[in-house]
């Protein structure tokens, strides 16, 4: 499983974008560094096992949600 985090500086680029002064026009490093902070990799990746009663771990399910 990808846990990836979303939110303020969390693959942000709005945030970014107005740290950088809010450009009218991006310049191409303006344009790397924004794609590069907000690339959706996930922050961890886990390996899970679903129980014979297709349900997960509840621990895992509050993680995902939380």
């Amino acid at each position: 499983m990808d846990i990836s985090t979303v939110g303020y500086r969390r693959n942000d680029a709005f945030t970014a974008y107005i740290g950088m002064g809010s450009p009218k026009q991006l310049a191409k490093n303006q344009v790397a560094a924004l794609k590069s902070l907000a690339s959706g990799k996930p922050d961890e990746q886990r390996t899970v096992r679903v129980g014979a009663d297709g349900r997960l771990a509840p621990e895992i399910c509050k993680l995902v949600v939380a």
